[in-house]
């Protein structure tokens, strides 16, 4: 299993195989559990965004992964990305072009144990400008979806 350290933009949502899953069983009857964590940012502005990087400084955040889950955890899966990437690159093909109603860009990436106080989000256009977004100091647990306050890139 693994958190893939490139994904592909999709509107609405995570881009295709980027939120792996597993199942659980106490019995005969399965459920299925999420691996990793979403971050959404609303962006909006006069740009065509050719790709966005969340970059970790101290945390491997993607890659491949060692998925536990036994009755001691509750069947809540624990993930371990010990041989994986500090960065997840989420590639927008021939471009998303933004307008005055924000567009997300969703990432997946693998779930703090602790929190994560280092991660950063770079923007990059069609003409080669940057946008930068530190995201704040925080845990981001297994299954969870973190929305960011909508902002302009200019």
């Amino acid at each position: 299993t693994a958190i893939p350290t490139e994904q592909i933009f999709t509107a609405g949502s995570f881009g295709k195989d980027a939120s792996p899953m597993v199942a659980v069983s106490k019995g005969h009857d399965f459920a299925f559990k999420n691996v990793g964590t979403i971050i959404i940012v609303p962006l909006k502005g006069e740009a065509k965004i050719l790709s966005a990087t969340l970059e970790s400084k101290n945390h491997k955040i993607a890659g491949a992964a060692t998925i536990s889950v036994n009755e001691a955890s509750d069947w809540i899966p624990t993930v371990d990305i010990a041989n994986g990437k500090n960065k997840v690159i989420l590639s927008c093909g021939d471009g998303v072009d933004l307008k005055d109603e924000a567009t997300n860009f969703v990432f997946v990436l693998a779930p703090s144990t602790g929190e994560y106080e280092d991660l950063t989000i770079t923007f990059e256009d069609s003409d080669y400008n940057e946008y930068k977004i530190d995201l704040p100091k925080r845990e981001y647990s297994r299954s969870g979806s973190f929305t960011l306050k909508e902002r302009t890139f200019n």
